[in-house]
């Protein structure tokens, strides 16, 4: 029995040797070698030396600082829109004649102060540029015969319009109508046609007043 079990021994192989000896190394470090080796078997002192890994070296002249991530904000410029409305222009609104005073020249007669007796015109100029407006009225004036002379007008018409500083102008108008003209109450000539012409005069406005001044005419409004 002796001898089979020495021979067993010596064929083990070298990784086996290896577990062996570091089994009998953790086993004396424990105190339990005597538990893993038996009565019968020589005492041998194995010696093992431990080598450390590798040392990092780490150099401490200039000290480690964790800084904190630097977030870059992109830089966002604002620009200022200035959004001051303009007021729409006095003039916009719907105005009713209630004066009107027209130098008219009659042929064989000459120049006649003429003025609204009856009826009106009611104008309106909106905030786009556009006008529209209808009337329906009779001017009187005597001449220096002493005729009295008269005219009645009546109709619609629309267009454009455009103000700057006192001048109000009137463009691209369209309008149908009548004249009709008497003297002393007799019916003299009646023209069917525009009664509103490109023109431009000169205006004033307020809340509540529009005169229009030309050069042979003059009219004021009240606004509506």
């Amino acid at each position: 029995m002796e001898r089979q079990r020495t021979k067993a021994v010596g064929v083990v192989s070298a990784a086996a040797t290896v577990v062996l000896l570091f089994t009998g190394f953790v086993a004396d470090v424990l105190g339990i070698r005597s538990a893993l080796v038996s009565d019968e078997e020589p005492t041998r002192e194995v010696t093992v030396t431990y080598v450390p890994p590798p040392s990092v070296a780490i150099t401490t002249d200039t000290p480690i600082v964790h800084e904190p991530p630097v977030v870059t904000r992109a830089a966002v410029t604002t620009t200022a829109i200035e959004t001051t409305a303009a007021a729409p222009p006095c003039i916009v609104g719907s105005w009713l004649l209630n004066y009107y005073r027209l130098d008219e020249t009659v042929t064989g007669v000459g120049t006649v102060r003429m003025s609204l007796v009856q009826g009106g015109q009611l104008v309106t100029f909106r905030a786009d540029g556009t006008f529209h407006g209808t009337a329906d009225l009779t001017l009187e004036g005597r001449a220096s015969t002493g005729d009295l002379l008269a005219r009645r007008i009546a109709g619609s018409g629309r267009g454009d319009y455009t103000v700057s500083g006192d001048a109000l102008s009137q463009t691209g108008v369209t309008s149908s109508g009548t004249n009709v003209f008497y003297r002393n109450h007799v019916v003299t000539n009646q023209i069917n046609g525009p009664i509103w012409v490109d023109w431009s005069v000169t205006y004033t406005c307020s809340a509540t007043t529009l005169t229009i001044d030309g050069d042979d005419q003059y009219a004021r409004y009240t606004r509506q």
